[in-house]
């Protein structure tokens, strides 16, 4: 009878998602979604000037506890462990690998919040959310896929159905229109001393 595998502790897989974000060809971000309570608040506030409101204007202040912030990743610390911990248990979050200036990445990042529907309706896309993010770039044409990463976003990463994937979703170039869709397996032996 064959064991079932050992899924990795939230400490173990924030261990290993770090090398994944050391290798961006540009800089890490998250953007993390504040509406999962108040937490996810809590951790976003915790990057004081290096967390950007994707909302602009009032929406940014009426919905500042229900809205998606880009955060700007930069040294190991607690409140990066904690974030790469809850993002893999929850999917409060989804990482980014962007530009070296945050402004460029959050602009970007702002032009997909909302879509409109046949009737040209304005509703939110909530891509931020890892599992709107795993249907729609797999299924997105590759006009919709370039508009979607404009020049300033090289890849995209997502916790998958698998408790032991992430996948990335990743341009062959910064300034190609075509993608590549991979996985990047974190299984059970992947943590073993």
């Amino acid at each position: 009878m064959l064991a079932e595998p050992t899924l990795p502790t939230p400490r173990q897989a924030a261990d290993k998602l770090l090398p994944l974000l050391a290798r961006c060809s540009g800089r890490p971000y998250a953007v993390v979604d504040a509406s999962h309570g108040e937490q996810a608040y809590e951790l976003i506030t915790r990057w004081g000037e290096h967390a950007h409101c994707l909302y602009s204007g009032q929406e940014a202040t009426t919905l500042a506890r229900y809205a998606p912030y880009l955060l700007e990743l930069r040294e190991n610390s607690a409140a990066l462990m904690e974030l790469l911990e809850q993002a893999w248990q929850l999917n409060w979050a989804i990482f980014v690998d962007g530009a070296a200036d945050w402004q460029k990445v959050r602009l970007q990042l702002k032009k997909s919040l909302f879509v409109l529907d046949e009737n040209k309706d304005r509703h939110y896309f909530r891509y931020y959310d890892a599992r709107i993010l795993r249907l729609f770039l797999p299924t997105a044409s590759k006009e919709q896929a370039a508009q979607f990463f404009g020049e300033d976003i090289y890849a995209f990463y997502a916790k998958t159905v698998n408790p032991q994937q992430w996948v990335e979703y990743r341009r062959s170039s910064p300034k190609a229109l075509n993608w590549l869709t991979g996985e990047i397996s974190l299984t059970a032996t992947a943590w073993a001393p």
